[in-house]
């Protein structure tokens, strides 16, 4: 956290304590969630992650931690070496992003994650507290960045804007949060317009012995 500012670090706690505490979010050992036509899939601590996408008939298993997995289409294990490095490099991308939004509270302090307090603004007349979220040059979300509104009574994230470029002005998607949801030991910042955004939210699910090592 060398790189955040003091006072951006000081205000990233104050929102992962209002949604339940690291130490709470620290106890969730599995989370399943769709979003996007997509079914993901993680057991935070072995650190495995399974993505199915049933639009192009694709499953992707890799761990976070090495990098290594593996990836079927229309049933069949891709065996080129290369081939599966760059899906895996994509599918590695999308779940840091999936889930960086979905967890957003206790993913402030994540390594390679730099914040920097922008002072305050105003979302629908409530003052808010502005978080900026960039990320160092080897993880899977540079070079974007996100603001973080939050408003200034409970400490919790009301807007999430997602820009693809650090240099970007304008965002390329807001999320607005109609309400937390408190989920076992965690509350999370929820977005419902239009029946988007994450939904079918399970934690501490149990998996068949396989389910990230078999595609």
């Amino acid at each position: 956290m060398s790189l955040s500012e003091p006072a951006a670090v000081q205000l990233a706690d104050s929102v992962i304590e209002s949604s339940g505490g690291l130490q709470a979010w620290n106890t969730v050992r599995t989370v399943t969630w769709t979003n996007n036509d997509l079914t993901l899939s993680w057991d935070k601590h072995k650190h495995l992650v399974r993505i199915e996408s049933p639009a192009d008939n694709a499953t992707y298993l890799f761990n976070l931690k090495t990098n290594e997995g593996k990836v079927s289409e229309n049933g069949t294990e891709i065996k080129d070496a290369i081939a599966v490095e760059e899906k895996l490099k994509t599918a590695r991308k999308t779940f840091a992003k999936e889930s960086f939004q979905l967890f957003a509270p206790f993913n402030l302090k994540n390594k390679g994650v730099m914040l920097t307090y922008e002072g305050e603004d105003s979302l629908k007349s409530e003052k808010c507290n502005v978080l900026q979220a960039t990320f160092s040059p080897d993880h899977p979300l540079h070079p974007s960045k996100y603001l973080a509104y939050i408003d200034l009574k409970e400490n919790l994230i009301r807007q999430l804007a997602y820009f693809s470029s650090q240099s970007q002005d304008s965002a390329d998607v807001i999320m607005n949060t109609d309400s937390y949801e408190k989920l076992g030991v965690i509350s999370l910042p929820i977005s419902r317009a239009l029946e988007k955004g994450p939904q079918d939210i399970k934690l501490d699910e149990e998996f068949p012995s396989k389910f990230f090592s078999d595609l």
